[in-house]
């Protein structure tokens, strides 16, 4: 049960979070060094933003009533088909697969000013497996942070939401290993009491141990979210990216023979280089690239929830990207979900 606390408990609270930050920040799994690199990245990040979340509690009126949510704990499983992903314009380079995904977390949530604003951390450990390329799957971590809350008193009351995340990804080729840093704000309201519409952006940086994978972008995008039934939610999400984007294509023919018709692609791009991955499942040999490029996305989910715990998600995603020198390319997922909250 949520109880309210008061602002010496905030400054645990501080101290606390800090603590948290340096068991991640030093703690190694065993038999995974790449992996503990990451979280040890990670968690180093995370302890300054979620000090410095504290200290935004702190400068309220420390007097103030506090209430402190129970430990909110999720697991997700999914299962979904990627129709390139490899990310290729022409159809002789196109590899579509399957994956299986999992993702678990636990955070808390504290909420100030009469209940109008939330603030909440919350740590996770994610995977992802695919069929056929290998190693394109990743195990990895992160800790996310951020406030959310009512930005009037009305009875559908707009709001407002500010979080930032770091995540580690370890792959079984090193060229892949990531460090992705993500913050992103979003603004909304309720135009009826079963339709929610908001406005948002965010920033993704991508820190690879290759220069091809190195990534950054900007977003903006446009939610709409319907409740159909009590327990019956469908969302619908457009979102336009300006950044870089990796392609994977077939340079050398399984014969020797070299392409001829990929010139373009390698004159537009700003880093190019073998991609261990696809040489690993297949023949010839394969090279990744990095171009700059426009993307737009749109994505269709449907969620089901049932017992209060348990839900069933369905998200469909089509992508469309356009980069320099006309390199453009296609893409769609599909996507099934269990998840589960308690």
């Amino acid at each position: 049960m949520a109880r309210p606390v008061s602002g010496e408990f905030v400054r645990s609270i501080s101290n606390s979070e800090q603590g948290i930050c340096l068991v991640l920040v030093n703690w190694t799994p065993h038999g995974s060094s790449r992996y503990s690199r990451h979280i040890r990245r990670a968690g180093s990040t995370a302890s300054a933003a979620l000090v410095a979340l504290s200290s935004v509690l702190l400068s309220f009126d420390v007097a103030a009533q506090l209430v402190i949510s129970p430990a909110q704990f999720d697991v997700k499983v999914s299962a979904g088909h990627n129709a390139n992903v490899n990310q290729a314009e022409r159809s002789v380079d196109i590899v579509d697969d399957r994956f299986l995904e999992f993702s678990s977390g636990a955070g808390y949530r504290v909420s100030f000013s009469g209940g109008r604003v939330d603030a909440f951390g919350r740590a996770f450990v994610s995977a992802q497996e695919f069929a056929d390329v290998k190693g394109l799957g990743h195990r990895g971590g992160g800790l996310e942070a951020g406030v959310e809350g009512a930005i009037t008193n009305s009875p559908l009351p707009p709001f407002y939401r500010l979080s930032v995340r770091v995540t580690g990804e370890d792959y079984d080729f090193k060229q892949r290993d990531s460090t992705v840093y993500t913050g992103d704000l979003l603004v909304g309201a309720n135009i009826t009491p079963r339709t929610i519409v908001s406005l948002g952006g965010e920033y993704r940086a991508r820190e690879a141990r290759s220069d091809v994978f190195d990534l950054s972008e900007w977003s903006v995008f446009a939610d709409l979210g319907v409740e159909i039934a009590p327990s019956l939610r469908a969302g619908l999400r457009m979102t336009y990216t300006d950044g870089d984007v990796w392609s994977t294509i077939q340079a050398i023919r399984p014969n020797g023979e070299a392409r001829d018709d990929i010139f373009d692609l390698i004159a537009a791009a700003t880093a190019i280089q073998r991609d261990d991955a696809f040489n690993a499942e297949f023949e010839g040999v394969w090279f990744a690239y990095r171009l700059p490029a426009t993307t737009g996305r749109l994505s269709l989910t449907v969620d089901k929830t049932f017992r209060e715990r348990w839900s069933v998600g369905l998200q469909w995603l089509e992508i469309r990207v356009k980069a320099d020198r006309d390199n453009d390319y296609d893409n769609r997922l599909f996507r099934l979900s269990l998840g589960l909250k308690f």
